[in-house]
């Protein structure tokens, strides 16, 4: 597995508390946090991580625990 799989994408995320960034709300499912980490430091992501960045303001996180209805 190279990349994640999207779980959730969201345009219009309800703000229940604080300040929240942008509009679009995206969630990326890997098997495991290395393997995240691994995706996210790939030469070929970090070849186009810029254009990200250039194009929207934007936050990105890893986190493990995430447990999935069914899991």
């Amino acid at each position: 597995q190279s990349g994640g799989r999207p779980i959730i994408v969201d345009d219009n995320p309800e703000v229940i508390e604080g300040r929240w960034h942008g509009t679009r709300t995206a969630v990326l499912e890997f098997d495991s946090l290395e393997i995240a980490r691994a995706w996210y430091e790939s030469p070929g992501y970090q070849a186009i991580v810029g254009e990200r960045h250039n194009a929207a303001q934007t936050n990105a996180v890893i986190v493990g625990g995430f447990v999935m209805p069914g899991s």
